[in-house]
Order: structure tokens, then sequence, then C-alpha cells
């Protein structure tokens, strides 16, 4: 298996093993995409027990790649590595489909993205990498990281590349176009539940219609949101609509936080609704129209849409 393999579709593609990479010359150089999968499993294939697997993973993967684990988040010495070595295991199938996914469909996604919105300011950094089981995706500082092996573990089967990275590139976008959906905060020092619904209902719109073959609920991440009954997302819209200007943690986390959520509905409710009102206010069926709506007219819409599903349900797909 070799180390190295280089290929472009637009844009900048860098699948590195043992920390080296070259950057082939091409014209497009908004993304520079990073995949730490192929020194992955030289670790994995090639260690003969745990304790090689470890030393293997610290001189391919941890060590070149440091900037790719540089937010803190990553305990990465050598008990840790041997705990994240084991507990992976019954997702290495599954993250050996997904990796030999990547080369056909992320450039496919990648290409989708950057036609819709040419206006992507360059530079962007975008890894695929072992998480350490912590997330699927992550936009953290303008960085991407796709987790193989979290979205293996989190998303299964279901898992669709495409719509992964169309809705953590858009977050890039969004922030590019429109900081100041971003940069207020309400009274609890992060953004009330209207700028959060926003957020991430736009992404997981644009997301749909970027990837048009994907099901509401590879869209939206889970199966419970792509199938909840219409009653029941009246219910969740009602909910949300009181609560939009609240920004402590108590009231946002049950309608964002995988680990939470309102009596007797999913988690996660907030993207749904947020994706139900991004699709009623795309009248002119304009993605980079929507991207830069701000300001009170925004929150005000928001807040009109929400009402009116509380009120009559949510409009037929």
């Amino acid at each position: 298996m070799p180390l190295l393999r280089l290929f472009t579709a637009g844009l900048v593609w860098v699948l590195v093993a043992a920390g080296a990479f070259t950057r082939p010359a091409v014209a497009d150089d908004r993304l520079s995409i990073v995949n730490l999968m192929p020194a992955f499993w030289e670790a994995w294939d090639h260690g003969r027990s745990v304790d090689e697997r470890v030393r293997l993973f610290e001189q391919l993967v941890a060590v070149p790649n440091h900037q790719a684990y540089g937010t803190g988040q990553f305990a990465l010495d050598e008990v840790h590595i041997a705990w994240y070595l084991q507990d992976v295991v019954p997702y290495v199938p599954r993250m050996r489909e997904l990796t030999a996914m990547l080369s056909t469909e992320i450039p496919t996604a990648e290409r989708r993205f950057l036609e819709t919105f040419p206006d992507l300011r360059s530079g962007v950094q975008v890894y695929f990498m072992p998480s350490m089981l912590h997330f699927d995706g992550q936009t953290n500082n303008g960085v991407l990281r796709f987790g193989i092996d979290g979205i293996a573990r989190f998303d299964g089967a279901n898992a669709d590349l495409g719509v992964l990275v169309s809705h953590e590139l858009f977050h890039i976008y969004h922030a590019q176009v429109s900081p100041d959906v971003f940069g207020e905060t309400g009274s609890g020092g992060a953004p009330p539940i209207w700028r959060q619904l926003w957020s991430e209902g736009l992404a997981t719109y644009v997301s749909s219609r970027l990837n048009p073959d994907a099901s509401k609920s590879q869209v939206l991440l889970s199966t419970a949101l792509g199938t909840l009954p219409p009653a029941d997302v009246q219910r969740l819209a009602c909910a949300i609509a009181p609560a939009l200007d609240a920004a402590d943690g108590s009231r946002v986390a049950p309608f964002f936080d995988a680990g939470m959520h309102p009596p007797q509905l999913p988690s996660r409710g907030g993207y749904l609704v947020g994706f139900l009102v991004a699709r009623d206010l795309d009248v002119a069926h304009d993605l980079r129209a929507l991207a830069v709506l701000r300001g009170e007219g925004l929150r005000t819409a928001i807040g009109t849409d929400v009402a009116r599903i509380c009120r009559n349900g949510p409009d037929p797909a």
C-alpha cells in the first residue's frame, strides 16, 4: 500500500501518511484537504499488538499531524491512544468502507459546493481523520474536521459523506458572508436559539439541496427526525417558538444537543425546525441569497414561520 497518493478534482486534495504531503499545482486553492486515514491504516494493519499500534499511531498519525489535533479536545498520550485503539475495533469495518468512498464521493461533493458558492474564500483547511471517536464532523476556528471513526460510530450505515461535507463547509461559507449572524450573542454569552436554529437549519437545508438523492433522515443525521410525524413536528415548533431569544444552556440544549431532548420528542429538533424554516424562506430558490440574510428582518421571518408551523404544522415536502 503506497504511503502517499495525490489527485486533484478542482481543489487541493492531499492524502497523507507519515505526516508528509505535497501540494500539486492547481489553480483552485480554496480548499486544502488532508486525509490522515492512509496513515491510520498503516498503523492499524502493520501493528501486530496494541503496543505496536500505539507506537505506529504516534509515529504516523499523531506527531506528524499535530495541527489536526491541536484543538485541546484530544488526549494523545500512550494510555489514551491504547484505549482508543481498543474502543474503535467495532467500527473498523465501516471505517474501511468510508475510507474507500473518500476518493470518489468527496471530490463530487466539493465540486457541487464550489459551483454553488463560487465566492468561498480560499485557504479553508479540511481534515479527514481518526477523531478518537469524538465527532463525525466539526467546524472549529475555520477548520473542518471529519472523523471517519465518528461517522462510523454515530451515523453508521446511514452516513452520507456528501451531506456531511456540504453541511460543515456551509458553516464556513456562512461565517464568511454573514459573520454578524455568529458574532452577536445573547445574555448567556452564547447565540440565542433563533440564531442557532438558522445556522444549523440552513446548513441542513443546503446539504439537502446539494445532495438531492440523500434521504431526509440522512440530511438530518437522524432517523427519528427524518420520520417524525407532522403532529410531533408541530409540537416541536410550539416548544421552540416561545424560546427563540433564549441563550442559556438549559433551554438551548434540548433542541441542539444529541444528549438531551424535550419530553417525548427527539433530540436535535432545532435542526429539523430550522430546515423547515429555511425551506419556507427559499422562495427564490437561491442558496446564496439565503446565506446573506441577517438582522431583525431575519429574526422576524424566523419567528413568524416557527409560529406558523406551531399553529398549522409543516407544509408538505
